[in-house]
């Protein structure tokens, strides 16, 4: 894929939406820490999943931002007045934190950093995510720091 310039995307909401997260990202057990570290730059989109229910999808980009008119002024209160966010994924059956590291909105969009956060944070609470954060992308001595004191909080 790489080699032919052809993203596809990574299907994150996929992995969250048909149990993947619970089958290789939780352990069941009260002595472990159940921490999902994802590298994306925020937008999430995949070829293979491109669902709409109302004003719910399965991604998130600058287009559909865009021609929702979501980074307007009130694109935030529109979102939570209008029902924007991802199609909810199944509950969670067990406590998980989520760090996603790398966040990097278009140069001439950067107020999309705030609708990715309440975008995702919804569907974090919805699935009842124990805990997350969404970090822009930083100098990476930086960013390992973040991610070593994000694993500590327990």
């Amino acid at each position: 894929m790489l080699e032919s310039r052809q993203y596809v995307g990574a299907d994150i909401w996929r992995f969250f939406s048909e149990g993947q997260v619970q089958d290789y990202c939780i352990e069941p057990s009260d002595e472990y820490s159940n921490t999902l570290l994802i590298l994306t730059d925020g937008y999430l989109y995949h070829d293979n999943s491109v669902q709409r229910i109302g004003n719910r999808t399965s991604y998130v980009t600058g287009p559909l931002l865009q021609r929702e008119g979501l980074r307007e002024s009130t694109g935030l209160q529109k979102i939570s007045d209008d029902d924007y966010g991802l199609i909810d994924p199944p509950k969670l059956s067990s406590q998980l934190s989520v760090l996603i590291v790398e966040v990097n909105p278009s140069d001439a969009n950067k107020g999309d950093y705030s609708i990715l956060d309440q975008y995702l944070g919804k569907w974090f609470n919805t699935m009842g995510v124990d805990k997350y954060r969404l970090l822009k992308t930083d100098i990476p001595a930086n960013t390992k720091e973040i991610i070593q004191r994000f694993l500590q909080q327990r």
